[in-house]
């Protein structure tokens, strides 16, 4: 399982997984690509994700998560509007090659003490210090992953400067010295600071972001998502239809995502991501009893999914079953 770590803290030795066996995987065996090429991960591991079988990588990012695998560099971070699937993308990643992760949800308030380490009051009333997230990871030789980076004071992430390159940190609480074991890498998503629909981000420190291998996520490209739908339209057999289904809902997605990404005073503050665009064909098979009563399966589906969300607004709600109306020709009718 991932071991979430957000503001807890963790105890190395009480947690330290049964030594697992390592393994050379083929990208066959891992991803499904059939190139002669193997990367080392393991044959098991209690802290590696659990992998999804409907996931899908994007190729480009896929081969940037490779490379990085394989350069020897320590740090990655993935930046993209949301949905785009910056956070799973990392999950499966490691998910694939049986590799343990550490995540951390960072917000504006983390002190450093969440991502090092912190004194605790133990059961006798003594004071013991524990290393948390990012000093935990380096000591026990695994990947931690960092949520919303982005929202982090900048002097917060900066302590971690050492650690972004792999190299020995001095614990100023204890004078212990970190060294980072083998296997360490430091992960990091955000949203871009752009001023569209992002609160509190913070602009990274250069001399803290010149230490990251940094790559741009974006949505999958439409080859790619209309086979996901495709799956999960599975119970329409009529091939033909359900490819043309697959299609227009993927071109709902892809508009919505269109205007989310305007930057006039119209543009949408929702967007639909691809597990919510895998969910909502699901749903909208569930719901096919609903025409029966006169409303419209593809509407509730997609309320059910996204547009009931407390964080849509009216006017976003309404522009978007607009959009479903003006792809897939149905009444708004829920």
């Amino acid at each position: 399982m991932t071991l979430q770590a957000n503001s807890c803290v963790v105890d190395a030795a009480a947690t330290q997984p049964s030594t697992p066996v390592r393994k050379d995987w083929t990208l066959k065996e891992a991803f499904g690509i059939d190139v002669p090429y193997s990367v080392s991960g393991f044959a098991q591991h209690d802290w590696a994700p659990v992998k999804d079988p409907n996931y899908k990588f994007n190729k480009e990012n896929l081969s940037d998560l490779l490379n990085f695998h394989a350069s020897g560099e320590t740090a990655f971070l993935a930046v993209g509007h949301k949905g785009t699937g910056k956070t799973s993308m990392v999950e499966q990643f490691h998910a694939s090659l049986c590799l343990p992760l550490l995540i951390v949800s960072c917000s504006r308030n983390m002190t450093e003490d969440q991502l090092v380490g912190q004194w605790l009051l133990t059961e006798d009333k003594s004071m013991n210090f524990k290393l948390t997230g990012v000093a935990l990871a380096a000591q026990l030789g695994m990947s931690v992953l960092l949520e919303e980076y982005n929202l982090l004071p900048p002097g917060v992430a900066s302590v971690l400067n050492q650690l972004l390159e792999g190299k020995p940190y001095d614990v100023p609480q204890t004078s212990e010295r970190i060294i980072p074991a083998p296997g360490f890498k430091v992960f990091a998503t955000m949203n871009p600071n752009d001023g569209m629909n992002y609160r509190d981000r913070e602009d990274l420190d250069s001399a803290n972001e010149d230490r990251f291998f940094i790559v741009q996520v974006g949505y999958l490209p439409e080859e790619d998502e209309i086979p996901i739908v495709e799956g999960a339209l599975a119970a329409i057999t009529d091939s033909e239809v359900r490819k043309n289904m697959a299609k227009g809902m993927v071109d709902v997605a892809n508009k919505i995502r269109a205007q989310f990404m305007q930057t006039s005073a119209a543009a949408l503050t929702t967007v639909m991501s691809t597990r919510t665009l895998r969910r909502w064909a699901k749903f909208s098979l569930i719901y096919r009893s609903a025409a029966s009563k006169g409303k419209s399966p593809l509407h509730v589906a997609l309320s059910k999914v996204l547009t009931n969300a407390p964080s849509v607004s009216a006017a976003d709600r309404q522009a978007i079953h607009e959009i479903v109306v003006s792809v897939l020709d149905q009444e708004y009718r829920v």
